[in-house]
């Protein structure tokens, strides 16, 4: 079988909850996780850059918490054009709507006051 007939079945396949590996067919649950993109922004006062400082290895704790379950894609600091640090940015894929919204009730940075505005979208990665 040539490859993109090959790479059809496996799509055609998978639309029906079927996989093909090893050349024998299985029939498995489908998860549709979802990606999700998130733009935190921080507080603006005197105290924010010292809150953000203090909550940051519980915030990194948590993150490699959601990497390690495979939940975490990639994240960092937004910067002010002076390099400051003035927000996160994170692309994380949930199984479901109720896991983004614990994840939004229990990041560090949401718990302990870090993050004024957080922006989430559901993301779809071009296949480019």
């Amino acid at each position: 079988m040539s490859r993109p007939s090959l790479i059809l079945l496996k799509i055609r396949l998978s639309s029906i909850g079927w996989t093909l590996k090893d050349g024998i067919l299985l029939n498995e649950p489908v998860i549709h996780s979802m990606k999700y993109v998130i733009h935190a922004y921080d507080h603006t006062d005197a105290n924010a850059l010292a809150r953000r400082m203090a909550a940051r290895p519980d915030h990194f704790a948590y993150v490699r918490q959601l990497k390690e379950k495979g939940q975490f894609i990639l994240g960092g600091a937004l910067l002010s054009p002076e390099e400051t640090m003035i927000g996160s940015m994170l692309l994380l894929d949930f199984d479901t709507e109720e896991q983004l919204q614990e994840y939004l009730k229990t990041d560090p940075y949401i718990v302990q006051g870090v993050w004024e505005k957080v922006d989430t979208k559901p993301f779809r990665q071009a296949d480019v």
